[in-house]
């Protein structure tokens, strides 16, 4: 009990001077970890929602959709 004692005496000691401590590294680890999880989820969705717009031109439009307009959807999009 006494080094865990120690070990959070360091650890404020560490924040009280500015300096980095393990768990201001890994919050920032996992903030990271969840912007690019959500990021990457929104990406997702995007993608998704682009071949939805293009399931549904193609429906309304048949064979006058071309793959090349579909490609170019894709790419703005």
């Amino acid at each position: 009990m006494k080094g865990w004692i120690q070990r959070d005496r360091k650890v404020q000691r560490a924040r009280r001077n500015g300096g980095p401590s393990r768990f201001d590294t890994l919050e920032e680890i996992a903030k990271r970890d969840r912007e690019k999880a959500k990021s990457e989820g929104k990406l997702e969705e995007r993608k998704r929602f682009i071949e939805f717009i293009i399931k549904n031109l193609s429906k309304r439009f048949g064979n006058q959709l071309t793959e090349e307009i579909k490609d170019k959807i894709r790419r703005a999009g």
